[in-house]
């Protein structure tokens, strides 16, 4: 039987994050779908039904029920933000 819920431990450099999008468009196209978003850590749950393509935004938010709002009406999917600012989407 296998898993429904995988980590991924990874670290990537900020100037560098379109290796972190790759990765995680590779997950999700092996079936795992990103629950979380993190600076060391990711959370994937098993869902090979569906694929996603993922993007990073830098962005420090006064308004996050905004910003969310402005992704959502073109048709993007919020995930979850860190702390230090990173918006997966």
């Amino acid at each position: 039987m296998s898993a429904t819920y995988k980590r991924s431990f990874r670290m990537y450099s900020a100037w560098n994050y379109m290796q972190e999008v790759e990765d995680l468009n590779k997950m999700s196209d092996e079936g795992w779908q990103l629950v979380r978003g993190g600076c060391f850590q990711s959370k994937f749950v098993k869902n090979p039904n569906i694929r996603y393509r993922y993007q990073l935004d830098y962005q420090k938010i006064d308004d996050m029920a905004r910003y969310i709002e402005i992704f959502r009406e073109q048709g993007w999917e919020y995930v979850n933000s860190t702390f230090n600012g990173w918006h997966y989407l």
